[in-house]
């Protein structure tokens, strides 16, 4: 991530949510190979994008702050957002961004492969759509991650509102789809699987 050149490219990280099912513990701070695992995404993220911004809640953002390298901008959910769901984290990280294009991944996805998302922004800055998702074997759009232009996407999030579901977003913007194939060669198998509970953690292993 540069900080010497105009912000043409923004990443969001969503870190907000209570993740239930990985238990008490935050998840965005769980331990990868000594890592927390958001800090593991954000640079990832950060490294094909000018800018990174972390959504969080007010309580998380001392001790996710304390875990992350490098320049990294904060979107904290104000009161009417927290506990809002996805979609309430998704318009606060937005509002932060100043870039028109902006990827938006979640932070329990540790493998997030850079180069899908520099896949994702080239699609999406070269085409017509208001973003570039990865499909599934049947061309189903996967809503995160993805890369949408800020402008067209914050309309949705305020369209759909808090407590919306991110497939709702989704196809509001109808954004292209890239078939199974092209993802394929972006990132590696399981590159996109997210972490539900701790037994789900990888090691710090290759990708």
């Amino acid at each position: 991530m540069t900080t010497d050149r105009p912000v043409v490219r923004s990443a969001v990280v969503l870190a907000g949510g209570r993740s239930r099912r990985f238990g008490p513990a935050d998840k965005a701070l769980a331990p990868i190979g000594g890592r927390a695992m958001v800090a593991r995404v954000a640079d990832r993220a950060g490294g094909v994008a000018d800018e990174v911004i972390v959504n969080c809640r007010p309580a998380q953002r001392d001790r996710i702050a304390a875990v992350l390298d490098g320049d990294v901008r904060f979107a904290v959910d104000p009161p009417a957002r927290v506990d809002g769901g996805p979609v309430a984290g998704l318009h606060t990280g937005l509002e932060a961004a100043r870039a028109p294009l902006a990827a938006v991944v979640p932070c329990d996805v540790p493998r997030l492969p850079p180069a899908l998302l520099d896949l994702l922004f080239v699609r999406t800055r070269d085409g017509d759509a208001a973003g570039a998702v990865p499909g599934d074997g049947e061309r189903t759009p996967l809503p995160l991650p993805g890369v949408y232009r800020t402008a067209p996407a914050l309309t949705a999030c305020e369209a759909v509102g808090a407590g919306g579901s991110l497939r709702a977003v989704t196809d509001r913007l109808d954004p292209l789809v890239l078939p199974p194939a092209a993802v394929r060669g972006h990132a590696s198998p399981g590159a996109l699987a997210d972490v539900d509970r701790p037994s789900g953690l990888p090691d710090a292993g290759p990708d």
